[in-house]
């Protein structure tokens, strides 16, 4: 059976930019749950990405509110490997990086772990619709059957977690990309 690891950025990078806000061609934010809640999305021409810390570009970064901003040579590595499960979008990094992309993972499995996982849920302070819904997971596990077969994908149970096979992760560490963090899922 294959293991899986939560694909998350790497905060280290002495130097490295920190994405913030999309703007579409009129200069009006795209909200960021147009591209994190697993949805295909209609093409935006047109897109920029504002840095909140200017610095240098990375192959993989989450922006402020965790939409995967990567090379087109990172998005081309896992289109390769699960082309149906991603949507690649172009973007420009202000003021002027091109060969950027959104990597909106459009595939969804309900996978999670919920004895060996460890998480927190929102209480009855908060909107109804979201008690008893997952708020955070601060040990993420999944069961691994139920992902058999896709090599990429986002957790049904927590839209923000994105899910990526050992076969992609070595793929993606063979590349030599920056910015790319995983942890055992």
């Amino acid at each position: 059976m294959t293991d899986y690891y939560r694909l998350f950025m790497e905060l280290e990078i002495p130097g490295k930019w920190y994405l913030s806000d999309i703007l579409g061609p009129n200069r009006k934010e795209v909200m960021p749950s147009t591209f994190n809640a697993g949805f295909p999305v209609d093409p935006i021409p047109g897109l920029t990405v504002i840095p909140n810390v200017t610095g240098n570009p990375i192959d993989f970064t989450l922006t402020t509110f965790q939409v995967p901003i990567v090379s087109s040579a990172f998005a081309e590595v896992v289109e390769a490997m699960d082309a149906e499960a991603i949507q690649r979008i172009p973007v420009t990094i202000f003021p002027s990086f091109t060969g950027f992309e959104i990597l909106n993972v459009i595939r969804t499995v309900a996978c999670l772990d919920y004895e060996k996982s460890r998480f927190t849920t929102y209480g009855e302070y908060h909107p109804v619709e979201k008690q008893g819904k997952i708020s955070a997971i601060v040990d993420l596990r999944i069961l691994a059957e139920k992902a058999e077969g896709y090599h990429i994908f986002r957790l049904a149970e927590w839209i923000l977690a994105i899910i990526v096979s050992e076969t992609l992760k070595n793929a993606l560490e063979k590349e030599g990309f920056i910015g790319m963090k995983f942890y055992p899922a």
